[in-house]
């Protein structure tokens, strides 16, 4: 009705038509129109409030659904499912011609990246204290990778293939025709080795004199046996071989003592190990102490944290030496034919020297000291020999015969006199 009325009024209204232009030099023409539209009263219009009724939504709830045990449940598109009903159209005799299907491959974990080789700028810088020369380098080094490695041999003996075998209450002596491989396992006992003149292989269990204790002979293999137990779980085992036997042990903290024996191998995790007069030693240890007195074949020791003496009567033969935190003594001469090589992280290595000894030595460290006590004849050689890392220090001593390579992160090696 408004708007009606309002369109009426609007229409009532004089019209003045105040001018018209036209423009003859265009072919459009612009016509202004002035219209006056009189003030009208619009009346109020009161609009009554509207009541909207609340809805309430009943309450629900979600039906729980079992998903049996081994079962998926997968969302597929229509041209998903047509591609491998295709598929399974085509492969309708796979089942019986292809076989099970292959499992999926675990790919291997990529390699660790090499340590980057060293730059050929380290300088070392000399420093006399007390008459003795310290050599300390001047640039960061990178540190030694070690690695330690546990021997865990499987068990593949059985005991009803020995070729012979002995038993007794505490003790076990078994003849053989000369020297053996004696291979025994012990997780808490001490084990004792030495070698006689007698062609036999005698074991003794000290304290447990009432022990059942077996010899299993396999070739020249002889294994012993504890209450039907291949390991010894405690005593002190006391040995006597063949001389020129072979001695292999495994223990986990109790001590290995062994002297004149032909090769010995021996991997604890906490005893500690002495060997005397023995050819051809590898010793790997965890925590436990090593000392060795002589040794007429190559030498192995590697170390976590504990500390290794080597002592030679004789000069020393080839002697290779790897910790993480061990140190390592060493006493002897080092001349032709003489190859050492030592390598620990945060340990120190001494080297006491005989007179006669005859050597070059190739040293890098990245915080520990060279204190020369032989006065070595030093020089810096960005290219250094017998396979060092670039920019390491060199010295000669005597004739420049034998061979000592030495690497300490942050140790210090220390050479002087015996």
């Amino acid at each position: 009705m408004i708007p009606a009325a309002l369109l009426a009024l609007a229409l009532a209204a004089p019209v003045q038509h105040a001018k018209h232009d036209h423009h003859t030099d265009s072919d459009d023409d612009d016509v202004e129109v002035e219209v006056q539209i009189p003030d009208i009263d619009i009346p109020e219009i009161n609009i009554p409030a509207i009541d909207i009724p609340r809805s309430t939504l009943p309450a629900f709830r979600l039906p729980s659904i079992h998903i049996p045990s081994g079962s998926f449940l997968v969302s597929t598109n229509k041209r998903h499912q047509k591609k491998d009903e295709d598929e399974d159209n085509d492969d309708d005799d796979c089942d019986e011609d292809c076989g099970p299907e292959a499992p999926m491959a675990i790919p291997p974990v990529p390699p660790v990246p090499p340590v980057p080789p060293l730059p050929p700028n380290t300088t070392y810088e000399r420093e006399d204290r007390n008459g003795v020369h310290v050599y300390r380098p001047t640039q960061t080094r990178p540190t030694t990778r070690i690695h330690i490695e546990r021997h865990d041999d499987n068990d593949d003996s059985d005991d009803d293939s020995a070729s012979s075998r002995a038993q007794g209450k505490g003790a076990a002596t078994l003849a053989v025709k000369g020297p053996v491989t004696f291979r025994v396992s012990a997780q808490g006992g001490n084990v004792e080795v030495v070698t006689t003149d007698r062609p036999q292989v005698s074991v003794r269990l000290d304290g447990h004199s009432d022990t059942d204790v077996s010899l299993y002979s396999y070739g020249d293999r002889v294994e012993p046996r504890f209450k039907g137990r291949h390991s010894l779980r405690s005593g002190k085992l006391h040995v006597e071989l063949p001389k020129g036997s072979r001695l292999e042990v495994e223990s986990m903290s109790g001590d290995v003592t062994a002297q004149r024996l032909g090769d010995a191998k021996i991997r604890t995790l906490s005893g500690d190990i002495k060997v005397t007069q023995v050819g051809k030693l590898d010793v790997q240890s965890i925590s436990g102490d090593v000392q060795v007195d002589d040794a007429a074949g190559p030498v192995r020791l590697h170390t976590v944290s504990g500390k290794a003496t080597l002592s030679m009567r004789s000069q020393a033969p080839q002697v290779e030496f790897q910790s993480a935190s061990g140190s390592f003594d060493f006493k002897g001469a080092c001349g032709k034919d003489c190859h050492m090589s030592a390598a620990t992280v945060s340990g120190d290595l001494k080297m006491a020297l005989a007179s006669q000894s005859s050597f070059e030595l190739s040293y890098s460290s990245h915080s520990g000291e060279l204190r020369d006590g032989l006065d070595l004849s030093v020089k810096k050689s960005p290219h250094a020999r017998h396979g060092t890392s670039r920019g390491s220090l060199e010295g000669t001593y005597g004739k420049g015969e034998g061979v000592i390579e030495a690497d300490a992160f942050s140790g210090n090696l220390t050479l002087s006199k015996q």
